[in-house]
């Protein structure tokens, strides 16, 4: 899928995560140019704290 900016993509990655899917990498065309596996579950964990604070 593509988006128009980063932050969208990482939602949409996210969402993904949250639905029990497996998010290999974003980024761009450029192999060097993306977010890895690793990177992901490190947002991923922010993002899920953020939309429930206390569990």
């Amino acid at each position: 899928m593509a988006f128009r900016s980063p932050e969208r993509a990482i939602e949409a990655a996210c969402s993904l995560i949250d639905r029990g899917r497996q998010v290999f990498s974003i980024g761009t065309a450029d192999p060097g140019d993306a977010i890895s596996e690793i990177e992901i579950a490190r947002i991923y964990a922010i993002w899920a704290r953020e939309k429930k604070p206390f569990g």
